[in-house]
């Protein structure tokens, strides 16, 4: 029997819908806006936003916070999607946040192709380290949906493979533009490894204030750095560059920087 599913007076069944979303993204699963995240030394909470798992659609509507572990270990934050659990019209019970626990490394997470008779999906969203000093060590391992066929296409107006970390010029104004996309790379002088991020942020009346945000793990601190980004006319400018640490050694600002090293139109 065929079934009409996006037909004339037929149901559109949930399974369909996230087979047909699943399709058309790729089979990605990530953040699409907002899920943000903030850390201090009791909790972690995650802001308001929309993330996909294999073509659901999921809302953080007033955001969450959880209660950081106080046994050593090494911990994983995700949201995992359980379809053995069933739903009611009033209550999503399908769907939790979840620390989960590994002894000596973090936990392989549990991915199974949900459209394809699989139940359960982790989607990672933070890993982080307690030992006997306490929080240790953070990386943000949100993945970022990146819309698969139908991914945005927007018009370049600034590109620099190294990055700069410093004020300078956009090829063409914010003339017409609602929000722009930037991508930006988090550098920290003790830190090997490159923090990539991408930001979007709203145009209004052609002109951008706002804040772009990296997070790292050191060797035994956690720090969250933060630039202000205000762009007018053609002009970028990156001010008040500061560093905010936990754990044993405090950061000064110029241990790390945050670099552009593109921006597009939307």
């Amino acid at each position: 029997m065929v079934k009409g599913e996006t037909y004339n007076l037929q149901l559109f069944e949930s399974e369909a819908f996230r087979h047909f979303i699943n399709v058309f993204t790729n089979k990605q699963s990530g953040i699409t806006k907002g899920c943000e995240l903030n850390i201090n030394t009791q909790e972690i909470s995650i802001s308001k936003g929309y993330f996909f798992i294999q073509g659901g659609l999921l809302r953080e509507t007033t955001g969450t916070s959880l209660e950081i572990p106080s046994e050593t270990g090494f911990y994983t934050l995700v949201y995992e999607i359980d379809l053995s659990k069933t739903n009611t019209k009033d209550n999503f019970n399908q769907g939790e946040y979840k620390i989960i626990k590994g002894v000596s490394d973090f936990s392989n997470l549990t991915q199974q192709d949900l459209d394809d008779d699989g139940t359960i999906y982790q989607l990672p969203f933070c890993q982080f380290i307690i030992d006997e000093q306490g929080l240790s060590s953070f990386l943000d391992v949100r993945p970022m949906l990146n819309y698969g066929v139908y991914q945005e296409k927007g018009q370049v107006i600034y590109e620099n493979e190294n990055g700069i970390s410093t004020s300078f010029q956009l090829n063409k104004t914010l003339e017409g533009a609602s929000r722009i996309r930037v991508h930006y790379i988090g550098k920290h002088s003790e830190v090997a490894k490159e923090l990539n991020c991408v930001k979007e942020l709203d145009v209004i009346d052609g002109k951008v204030e706002d804040t772009l945000e990296a997070m790292y793990s050191g060797s035994i601190n956690l720090w969250i750095m933060r630039t202000q980004i205000s762009i007018s006319g053609k002009a970028v400018i990156l001010t008040n560059n500061i560093i905010n640490g936990f754990g044993e050694e405090i950061f000064s600002k110029e241990d790390a920087s945050i670099f552009i090293t593109k921006i597009e139109t939307l």
